[in-house]
């Protein structure tokens, strides 16, 4: 496994950037280079949802949400990633998706759709949002029962364009830390059933080794998430916490 990489690496959100139906490569190009000029930093907004914040105080004590951001990163194809279970800092875990419907086939919309939920899911990207240019009725009502989804304003300008996607970035970013902080309080139940063994790997048959193993990864994945959210206190806890239950253990490759 590649562990050449500084622990800035995982500073960053990872957001996958996709299109489909005829959109053409110039809009998909600009909207990929705006958001990686004008949305890489991205400070939260001041009203957050309460289950963010009851969950966020319980779970990354330390982190001042209001106080520092987010570091987005964008990314055309997903990372390759070898042990997806022990390196989830370099997976995406976000997405957007960018259409116009200017010309199309509309079944060609549903068909495409479809098939790129799907390998989200598979990626395990659990939130994305979709952004939508030159809206067509005919077209649309395979989005009908999207929540995430935005209309992009006609004859919108480059700089209008720019505060658009930081706000829609902005929402996708809460969106996500509210996944993370969800992942956080699953992870330190002993109940959860989260695989964390990769299929490389021997499983112990001793189900007492296979629970303290569990621990140890789970704690090692809290300080993942901590991180890319810019928890970094927090991240240290979690690390600590980890770092001596998979030494206890033996656990060489998540140590």
């Amino acid at each position: 496994m590649d562990i050449g990489r500084s622990i800035t690496d995982q500073f960053d959100l990872n957001v996958l950037c996709s299109k489909i139906g005829d959109t053409p490569q110039e809009l998909y190009d600009k909207v990929v280079n705006l958001l990686t000029r004008g949305c890489h930093k991205i400070l939260l907004p001041n009203i957050l949802p309460q289950e963010f914040k009851a969950l966020s105080k319980e779970k990354v004590p330390l982190k001042d949400w209001f106080m520092g951001w987010i570091n987005c990163k964008y990314h055309e194809n997903p990372p390759a990633v070898d042990w997806a279970e022990c390196q989830i800092f370099y997976k995406c875990h976000a997405a957007m998706i960018i259409v116009d419907m200017s010309n199309c086939d509309s079944q060609q919309y549903g068909h495409q759709l479809t098939k790129l939920k799907r390998t989200l899911t598979s990626e395990n990207i659990q939130c994305y949002t979709i952004l939508v240019w030159n809206p067509v009725k005919t077209h649309f009502k395979y989005f009908e029962n999207e929540k995430d989804i935005d209309i992009v304003p006609e004859n919108i300008t480059d700089e209008n364009l720019s505060d658009f996607l930081y706000k829609r970035i902005q929402g996708l970013v809460v969106k996500t830390a509210m996944y993370f902080l969800r992942l956080i309080d699953k992870l330190t139940s002993d109940s959860h059933t989260i695989p964390l063994f990769n299929a490389k790997e021997e499983v112990p048959k001793d189900s007492s080794k296979v629970k303290k193993k569990k621990q140890g990864r789970a704690l090692k994945i809290c300080g993942d998430l901590a991180l890319i959210l810019g928890c970094w206190n927090d991240a240290e806890a979690y690390y600590n916490r980890a770092h001596k239950q998979l030494d206890t253990n033996d656990d060489f490759i998540w140590l």
